[in-house]
């Protein structure tokens, strides 16, 4: 019994993980649908696939100038520590769109690693996510 509380305790916190990043995300995605719409005149479906987006050793600054020397790239590969770059969440609304064009619409909205705006929103309506 004890066995199975403590592994139900690691689940839902495993699940959480993201837990207060992915509620500043959905406050500014209401933010930039509230933009689109007035306020009763949307309705938010689904938020899905909030997740981080890392750098990778391509990013390191000196990667272009070692690219071509295998020992520099391989040290530049094992010593790379990539980071939070941004953050990518999809979200599913009914209401008007930023062109204004009323209907059902899945928009992908890309964060910075702040989480503290919305850097580009994308209307990628017909994908499935």
């Amino acid at each position: 019994m004890r066995k199975s509380f403590i592994i139900f305790i690691l689940f839902l916190t495993a699940c959480s993980s993201n837990f207060p990043e992915q509620m500043k995300a959905e406050s500014l995605v209401k933010i930039k649908l509230h933009s689109f719409n007035n306020s009763n005149n949307y309705k938010i479906i689904s938020f899905k696939s909030f997740h981080p987006n890392y750098t990778t050793f391509e990013d390191d600054i000196n990667y272009n100038k070692y690219k071509t020397i295998p020992s520099k790239l391989d040290s530049i590969k094992r010593n790379y520590k990539p980071f939070i770059a941004g953050w990518v969440m999809y979200v599913r609304f009914s209401g008007y769109d930023e062109h204004g064009k009323f209907g059902t619409h899945t928009y992908q909205c890309a964060f910075n690693s702040k989480l503290s705006k919305i850097v580009v929103s994308i209307e990628v309506d017909g994908m499935s996510i």
